[in-house]
């Protein structure tokens, strides 16, 4: 029977032995639909406990959700997911642009990627044409360098190219996978899990239609979910924008401060950029087109051109570094594209080493030279390309600031900022109390891309009737309270995980705005698609199984648990000192009853947050279950 909406195939590669094989994504689809969820479901069931993040040992999945390569509007996500170099737990990046549609077209769901080359390779993807080549003249390449010489390679401009850069040869832990040029499967170190298994890109290519099982129907209900995006107010600023121009939250001196003077914030905000606006472009099948190209036209930066100047962007190298000079931005974020670093990584770890230089405990003689005093974009730059390449103090900065303040020590461990070992660069976690439990019980490590709400930043309220649809109560009070937060976080985790199985663009969806994609809008699509029957309450379970593998996966190999849901102890140490919400800071006992209460809300064990055998299995992961039992993990 032909497969509808999943291409119908899982790509295994073994870079140890070069052997390449085919399995069917039926089993796997029907246990946890696809993206996110099937790479989660490979690496939990397939890798041992005592497996080391930066080793051949690690599996690395690149997985597209079945609505990937469809008409749905903004189908064109890339789940990364593998054992994390950060944590030591799991490890699941995000990507958008058009690899992932193109992976589908060649006639595949997933490729597991294995072992590790003796020698620098690329993988090539060319329908069922499947190629381990040899990477010697692109390895020390940039991303851009390597896609534009595979292209010229394989003489197809339409080539679609997954790279890492020097900062994944060199195993930074913040190494990270760079698709497309600049969209970045960001956070948890995938770039050095491919350069400790010497696979310097995946080149795909396909020719071949995603199958629909209901046309017609799937058509009707695509051209709804393209029009409601199109009337989106929330998605209408979106483009016009960019991220850059939805927040305005500081992050300012490694987030000592988190309000910065008005005419320094508004020379990097936003329409500040657009007299450097080129064109928008969009990801594959996306109505909202918020990305935007850039090109500096004059000064030391001049005809550097590119996108992905996003909101934290502006947060890791405009306030968190006090640089208040646009190009200079844009060069560090063109750099991080290009070695392939994280920006939320770059931006912890150069703020953590300017305020250790500020502070006396470096000098520039440790600094390689370079005089860290806020503002000094050009340090940022240099230090950056040392971190990639682990020049000089870059290779003490190139596994994070956790493992770089404790090489130092002298009391830098409290502004290092890291959740579970994970590098962030976050704003306002002091005052908003959603985002920072968000922030802090992610799976992967700290990041508001699991789970943290944005709707009462974006909103000055919920509507009541909304609030209890979403969230069980009318009212989940000010953004700056503790009450009823646990339950916002509980609603956008299991919407994400969903977001991420089938493949949508978690940009569309209700945690940028109330009147965007929510997930009964989804269920049409994936039934018409598939031609499976489900229902807006099975998409969010899926959402939920998700969530639990990956925290079954942090049990299995670590030993985290509640004392690591814990925000950086900076914001639980120092208040605000100014603007709308000085003297905010995140309280011990509050937090704790809020982390309760998520626990509780969860079903997990209250006093250690781990999950109890009954929750597991109750949610149909009885294999997960077992597996925990038999390592004497429940």
């Amino acid at each position: 029977m032909e497969s509808c909406g999943w291409a119908g195939k899982i790509l295994r590669v073994d870079l140890s032995t070069g052997k390449v094989a085919a399995e069917p994504t039926g089993p796997y689809a029907d246990r946890i639909i696809g993206g996110r969820g099937i790479g989660q479901w490979i690496l939990f069931h397939e890798l041992d406990p005592s497996t080391q993040p930066v080793s051949a040992e690690n599996k690395l999945i690149l997985s597209a959700g079945p609505l990937v390569g469809t008409l749905a509007p903004g189908a064109d996500r890339l789940s990364v997911d593998f054992n994390n170099p950060q944590t030591g737990g799991v490890g699941s990046a995000n990507a958008g642009g058009h690899f992932a549609p193109e992976l589908k077209f060649a006639g595949f769901d997933a490729v597991v990627i294995e072992g590790q080359a003796a020698e620098p390779v690329f993988l090539s993807i060319n329908n069922d044409e499947v190629k381990i080549l040899d990477a010697s003249t692109i390895w020390g390449k940039t991303t851009w360098e390597t896609e534009d010489l595979l292209r010229k390679h394989a003489g197809d401009n339409r080539l679609r190219v997954a790279s890492i850069g020097p900062a994944g040869e060199n195993l930074v832990s913040g190494a990270c996978l760079i698709v497309d040029r600049s969209r970045s499967a960001g956070r948890g170190g995938s770039g050095a899990v491919l350069g400790v298994k010497k696979l310097k890109a995946i080149a795909v290519r396909g020719r071949r239609p995603v199958q629909i099982q209901d046309p017609d129907t799937f058509i009707k209900q695509a051209r709804i979910c393209w029009h409601k995006v199109a009337a989106s107010s929330a998605m209408n600023v979106l483009r016009e924008k960019g991220t850059i121009g939805v927040s305005a939250s500081k992050h300012v001196r490694n987030g000592q401060l988190e309000d910065w003077p008005t005419e320094r914030f508004d020379r990097i905000r936003w329409p500040v950029w657009n007299k450097f606006e080129i064109s928008r472009l969009a990801c594959f099948n996306c109505p909202v087109n918020c990305s935007h190209f850039y090109k500096i036209a004059e000064g030391p930066y001049a005809r550097l051109a590119g996108e992905g100047v996003e909101a934290n962007t502006i947060r890791a190298f405009g306030t968190n570094l006090e640089i208040d000079y646009p190009p200079a931005i844009f060069k560090l974020s063109t750099l991080c594209n290009q070695l392939g670093i994280d920006i939320d990584f770059a931006g912890a770890v150069l703020g953590w080493a300017f305020e250790s230089y500020q502070r006396d405990l470096v000098s520039s003689q440790d600094t390689n030279g370079l005089e860290l005093d806020w503002g000094n974009y050009e340090a940022a730059i240099q230090l950056l390309e040392a971190i990639a390449h682990r020049r000089g103090w870059g290779k003490f900065l190139a596994e994070g600031v956790r493992e770089a303040a404790k090489a130092l020590g002298k009391g830098s461990e409290d502004w290092a900022l890291h959740i579970k070992g994970a590098d962030i660069n976050e704003s306002g976690m002091r005052h908003d109390k959603a985002w920072a439990l968000g922030i802090s019980i992610a799976n992967r490590g700290g990041g508001h891309l699991e789970g943290a709400p944005l709707l009462l930043r974006l909103n000055a309220s919920i509507a009541p009737d909304i609030s209890n649809r979403l969230f069980g109560v009318t009212d989940v009070g000010p953004i700056n309270s503790y009450e009823h937060k646990e339950k916002m976080v509980f609603w956008q985790q299991r919407l994400k995980g969903a977001f991420d199985a089938l493949g949508i663009c978690y940009l569309l969806s209700q945690w940028y705005g109330l009147d965007a994609l929510g997930i009964e809008d989804l269920v049409p699509l994936f039934e018409s698609a598939t031609g499976r029957n489900t229902s807006a309450e099975e998409l969010m379970l899926y959402g939920q199984r998700i969530h639990n593998v990956e925290k079954a996966f942090n049990t299995l190999h670590t030993d985290i648990s509640r004392k690591d849901d814990y925000p950086p102890v900076r914001f639980m140490r120092e208040r605000i000192e100014s603007g709308p919400f000085a003297g905010e800071v995140i309280h011990e006992e509050e937090w704790n009853n809020l982390l309760s209460s998520y626990y509780a809300i969860q079903g997990w064990n209250p006093e250690t947050g781990l999950q109890p055998d009954s929750l597991i299995r109750g949610l149909g992961l009885d294999s997960v279950a077992d597996k925990l039992m038999r390592h004497g993990c429940i």
